[in-house]
C-alpha cells in the first residue's frame, strides 16, 4: 500500500512541475533593408552607370577659313549635328537633390597653329536638368579653369528625359583666325551623383 501512496505522489509533483501549455503563441521577425544613394542611367540603350553621343559639326570652317558664325554652329550642335545624335537622355536617382558637375573641353586639333590661325574653338555647353520642382541650368565655358559644380533644386523627374545638352558662343581666340586643316575634337563631360 505504501508503494502505491510513493508512486501516485511521484506522479502528482512531476505534473506540477511541468508548466501549462497556453492556447496561442506569438513571435516576431524583424526586417531591416538599406537602399544606398544611386544614380542609374534609364536611356538611351541599356541601363547602366554612363551615356554617351558624339555630335559631328562637320566642316566647322567659312569660305575664307575662319570660324563659322557662332549662330550657325550652335543650330548645328543643338540639332544633334550632321549625324543627329542624342542629346537628351533620362537618368535616375534615389536622392533628392542630386550633385551635378559640368566640364566643357575646347574643341581643338593637334595642328599646331601659327600667328593669324587657330587650331582651338572655345564654346559654352549647357546641360539643362528637369527636377520635379522645376529644371536647373548649368553652364560651363571652355575657358574657364575649372567645372561648374551644383546641387539640383529637387529629384530628376522619372518616365523621360531629363538631361539635354547644348552649346553656344563658338568662338576662336580672334575672328579674324584662320582654322588650321586637321580632325578637330572636344568634349563635355557630365556628373550626376546622388546626395551625399
Amino acid at each position: 500500500m505504501k508503494k502505491i501512496v510513493f508512486g501516485s505522489m511521484t506522479a502528482a509533483l512531476a505534473l506540477a512541475a511541468t508548466p501549462a501549455l497556453s492556447q496561442s503563441v506569438n513571435g516576431v521577425v524583424n526586417i531591416t533593408a538599406n537602399v544606398p544613394g544611386k544614380c542609374q542611367v534609364v536611356s538611351p540603350g541599356p541601363a547602366g552607370s554612363s551615356f554617351t553621343s558624339t555630335v559631328d559639326l562637320g566642316d566647322i570652317s567659312a569660305a575664307d577659313g575662319t570660324l563659322l558664325p557662332s549662330a550657325t554652329l550652335a543650330a548645328l550642335f543643338n540639332a544633334g549635328g550632321s549625324q543627329t545624335a542624342n542629346l537628351q537622355f533620362q537618368v535616375v536617382c534615389n536622392t533628392a537633390t542630386p550633385q551635378v558637375t559640368v566640364d566643357s573641353d575646347p574643341i581643338v586639333s593637334a595642328t599646331p597653329a601659327a600667328t593669324g590661325y587657330a587650331n582651338r574653338v572655345d564654346y559654352t555647353g549647357t546641360v539643362v536638368f528637369t527636377t520635379i520642382p522645376g529644371s536647373v541650368t548649368v553652364n560651363n565655358a571652355s575657358t574657364a579653369a575649372s567645372a561648374t559644380s551644383t546641387a539640383l533644386n529637387g529629384r530628376l523627374v522619372t518616365g523621360g528625359s531629363n538631361v539635354t545638352v547644348t552649346a553656344s558662343n563658338f568662338a576662336t581666340a580672334n575672328a579674324t583666325d584662320v582654322l588650321v586643316a586637321g580632325a578637330y575634337a572636344g568634349v563635355i563631360n557630365i556628373t550626376i551623383a546622388p546626395a551625399p
